[in-house]
């Protein structure tokens, strides 16, 4: 959990607003908690959204997304992939048995030709 959330605490109320609290479902298809955009954002905004009330599902793909715990109100559903990008072998070629159907067919291809896979193998 960062300082910041540490600091603010969980709202009293069920929302901030005072209104029913939303249900919410936050997806990210490449979650790097470290750098880039997509996982330090749905990070903090998870968190925040919970801090006004709301009840957050972030629904990642590989690599997860680290979420700031202690709201109670914040749940990671993950989306297992080829993750065809982890560190230390990135642009590695999966084994045959890691093929599940012929989407990841696709994702391996698409990668291959230089293309950027992931918005549509994730969906």
């Amino acid at each position: 959990m960062t300082a910041e959330a540490k600091e603010a605490g969980a709202p009293k109320d069920p929302a901030a607003d005072g209104l029913r609290p939303l249900d919410i479902a936050l997806l990210t298809y490449k979650g790097n908690p470290f750098c880039g955009g997509q996982g330090v954002y749905v990070r903090h905004l998870s968190r925040e959204l919970a801090r006004l009330g709301h009840r957050v599902e972030v629904i990642g793909a590989q690599p997860y997304p680290v979420l700031d715990e202690g709201f109670g109100r914040v749940s990671l559903t993950e989306l297992p992939s080829l993750d065809l990008y982890r560190q230390p072998d990135p642009f590695r070629t999966p084994k045959r048995d890691e093929y599940r159907d012929w989407i990841d067919a696709l994702e391996v291809a698409t990668m291959w030709t230089g293309g950027f896979p992931e918005p549509l193998t994730f969906s």
